[in-house]
């Protein structure tokens, strides 16, 4: 990489940023606390859903609650992550 080709990477980052929106803690905090409050329970119940899996039986993948639960909690994640982002 280039300085010349070094710097314009660094201002493209700059406009990056400075085109993201602005994080307002007070307006997101009620949207914070409902996304970890249902990742919270979604995480539980996923794992009531592995406990419940005899596995010399059944395979995990092969359970459909286990893997709507599991589904249910990448997506969740992902609310999460998006306040995580904002972070300093």
């Amino acid at each position: 990489m280039t300085a010349a080709s070094a710097g314009s990477a660094g201002s493209n980052l700059e406009l990056k940023a400075s085109k993201r929106r602005q994080f307002n803690l007070e307006q997101e905090k009620s949207n914070m606390k409902a996304a970890i409050g249902d990742a919270s329970i979604a995480s539980t119940n996923l794992i009531n859903a592995l406990q419940s899996i005899n596995r010399e039986k059944e395979r995990i993948s092969q359970n459909r609650v286990a893997v709507q639960q599991f589904e249910t909690c990448k997506k969740l994640r992902r609310s999460v992550l998006r306040y995580v982002s904002f972070g300093p």
